[in-house]
Formats: C-alpha cells, sequence, structure tokens
C-alpha cells in the first residue's frame, strides 16, 4: 500500500502524555477498497500502536483502538524520559494488521530534576 499521503504526527505534551493528530489519505482509502474490498475497510478498525524505541529496536508498549472518524488522540503513558514513536494501522477482521502511517519519533523529558547541580561554564571568545 502506498501509504505516503497518510500522515501522523507525534508531539510531547509532557513527561507522560504526548498528543498526535493524523490523517487517513482518500488515495490510501481507495487503493485499499480496490485491492481487498470496501467491506473489509468498513470491517476493519483503526488502531494506534506506540513502541517504546532502543536504538534501532522497536518495543510496543501499547495498543489504542480508536474511534473511526478521529483525527487526534491523546496517549497518556507509563513512564518518562523515553523515546517513541506511534503507528497508525488497521485492524482487519483476520486479525492482522495494515500499516496506514508511521510517525516522528520524540522523547519524553523526565518528571524529576536532574540529581547533578554541577555548573559549568564555556568560554565563548573562540
Amino acid at each position: 500500500m502506498n501509504s505516503t499521503k497518510s500522515k501522523i504526527v507525534l508531539m510531547v505534551q509532557s513527561a507522560r502524555r504526548v498528543y498526535c493528530y493524523f490523517s487517513v489519505s482518500p488515495l490510501f482509502i481507495k487503493e485499499f477498497s480496490d485491492k481487498h474490498g470496501e467491506a473489509l475497510w468498513n470491517g476493519s478498525k483503526p488502531v494506534l500502536k506506540v513502541y517504546e524505541l532502543h536504538g534501532n529496536e522497536e518495543n510496543e508498549i501499547e495498543s489504542i483502538f480508536i474511534d473511526t472518524f478521529a483525527d487526534n488522540w491523546y496517549i497518556d503513558l507509563n513512564k518518562d524520559a523515553i523515546d517513541i514513536l506511534v503507528k497508525l494501522k488497521r485492524l482487519l477482521p483476520d486479525n492482522t494488521y495494515i500499516d496506514v502511517a508511521t510517525s516522528n519519533k520524540v522523547t519524553t523529558p523526565r518528571m524529576v530534576e536532574s540529581q547533578d547541580t554541577s555548573v559549568y561554564y564555556k568560554d565563548i571568545k573562540e
């Protein structure tokens, strides 16, 4: 499937909450319907899959079933100071997923202040 026209954007709201907005291209829906049939699209469910990133590794931490007409969502996280991304998918009746769009990567801040209270100065004349 060509998902280049569909998009999802992820933004940090706080240490344990992110916000995403997304749109599914009518072209993507048409290509899907032409290939698999309109009934399969109508029978599928939109899902946001949240992944924690460790280097090149993606570990799924949550699946969120969303309303068919939703175009944005707040996601509450169980921990802070993590790298995450979100994938918008469709769950088909046979329990397989079709990728629709992948978000940008974001890093959430820490919930607490740093224990390092050192002060560093840099000479900027150079």
